[in-house]
């Protein structure tokens, strides 16, 4: 299961909590309650439209994912081992003398 699936369930999850809880408050007539779920119902919804989990949190520039998929292939490397090894070497000190502390 990839990372937008599991935001997706767990969207999904907690919008049915919240739905049922506002149900079971408005059968129950605990207005405080059905209340609390109305907000987090309504917060729930504004975090959902307003969050896009087919895009990536952080912006990646295209010509460098580019160039990491070229060089995997060149190289026989995954692309994701590649970009990994390219953050490791930009850990390191200035001069090449070890990593940060």
């Amino acid at each position: 299961m990839n990372q937008d699936n599991r935001y997706r369930l767990a969207a999904a999850a907690v919008t049915l909590v919240l739905a049922i809880g506002l149900v079971d408050a408005a059968i129950g007539t605990d207005w405080d309650l059905f209340a609390v779920m109305a907000i987090a119902l309504g917060l729930q919804a504004v975090v959902l439209s307003g969050t896009r989990p087919d895009r990536p949190a952080v912006p990646i520039r295209g010509d460098l994912v580019a160039w990491a998929r070229e060089r995997a292939q060149r190289g026989g490397r995954g692309s994701v081992r590649r970009a990994g090894r390219g953050g490791s070497r930009s850990a390191r000190r200035p001069g090449g003398r070890g990593r940060w502390p």
